[in-house]
């Protein structure tokens, strides 16, 4: 008799043990695909530095509608890129701020400039500051919004500066994919319209 109430009690301990790590493992992360733009040599043999600034005045990225939606949400975004005309594939799971890093490293390399690390102070910095970038969920869509400042910055001086504002939308089908590919869309399209040849123009680094 003893025998078979302990056996019962391990078992409850197992499934509740069970039910909490399964629990766990279930909190929904957010899914972005970077798709990378066709490269080109037009900035090729520049080394340049990259910092991230995150500037919103709040750092949740999904609103009250999309919380709604979601429920309990990590915060962390499973980022998946896309080299140009390639299908894409998961890198990892990081937070927004890395997955933003990231996209941009790649949309630079993208011009043929090399990022190098942020103590060689002899090169040039790229600062993104971003000032928003959230997800909501109202009148049956998924709306996305995003806007930041690229900087050239050299020897502490700013040399050069882009504002880029953008907004993506789509109508929500089944589940929480189409908050998937707004954000997909959003981050490509805001990362890939930065003209990385204007400010290095601007910034009167070109020869």
């Amino acid at each position: 008799m003893k025998r078979t109430t302990r056996l019962v009690r391990i078992f409850l301990v197992l499934t509740v043990s069970m039910g909490f790590l399964g629990s766990c493992a279930s909190i929904p992360e957010l899914g972005v695909l970077y798709r990378m733009p066709q490269p080109t040599s037009r900035l090729q043999g520049m080394e340049v530095s990259l910092v991230i600034q995150d500037a919103r005045p709040s750092k949740e990225i999904l609103r009250p509608g999309a919380k709604g939606v979601f429920g309990v949400f990590s915060g962390n975004i499973s980022y998946s890129l896309a080299r140009f005309n390639e299908k894409g594939f998961k890198i990892g799971v990081f937070t927004l701020r890395e997955a933003l890093r990231k996209s941009f490293e790649k949309r630079l390399e993208a011009e043929g400039l090399k990022v190098v690390s942020d103590s060689m102070a002899q090169v040039p910095k790229i600062v993104i500051v971003v000032e928003e970038l959230y997800l909501d969920y109202k009148d049956r869509r998924w709306v996305g919004e995003m806007a930041y400042e690229a900087r050239v910055v050299k020897e502490g001086q700013v040399l050069a500066t882009q504002h880029l504002t953008g907004k993506a939308e789509r109508i929500r089908i089944m589940g929480r994919k189409g908050a998937d590919r707004v954000m997909g869309d959003l981050i490509t399209d805001m990362v890939n319209r930065l003209d990385l040849v204007k400010l290095f123009s601007q910034a009167r680094l070109l020869g």
